[in-house]
């Protein structure tokens, strides 16, 4: 499938994604009935996902996890500060279309899916600081 990468929230109780007062509804994050049926550790959402977008991917293994060349895997995100770094890395690349590198979209391509990725991530921060318990991962399918 080539270059995948995410991030997941895993919870040990099914969000009611229909509840506004748990889930705006300008916050699009998705079920993962696949993850969810094949881990059996707890409930996955999709929380951002970007496909063949491999300067995110550099970016955020680099600045955040100093994984230089990872060859893929799942990296705890423990801290507020990381989903803010990872906020920080989208930003950069709206604000910065020339340094935008992708195998197969362009930035204007792109650009909804990473605001909306902004926008869900901020809605984490608050769900991480309310739900301790809940772990974030970012996956790298490389």
């Amino acid at each position: 499938m080539g270059l995948e990468n995410g991030v997941q929230l895993i919870t040990k109780q099914k969000i009611n994604l229909d509840d506004w007062d748990i889930m705006p509804e300008y916050v699009h994050i998705e079920f993962d009935e696949f993850d969810t049926d094949k881990y059996k550790d707890g409930y996955y959402y999709n929380i951002c996902y970007w496909r063949k977008c491999s300067c995110i991917r550099n970016s955020i293994l680099n600045n955040i996890f100093n994984e230089y060349n990872s060859a893929g895997g799942i990296f705890e995100i423990d801290k507020p500060n990381q989903i803010e770094q990872i906020q920080d890395i989208l930003i950069y690349y709206l604000l910065n279309p020339e340094a935008w590198r992708s195998a197969i979209w362009t930035l204007d391509e792109a650009c909804r899916n990473i605001a909306q990725c902004i926008i869900n991530l901020t809605w984490l921060k608050i769900f991480m600081a309310e739900h301790v318990e809940a772990r974030i991962i970012f996956y790298d399918s490389y």
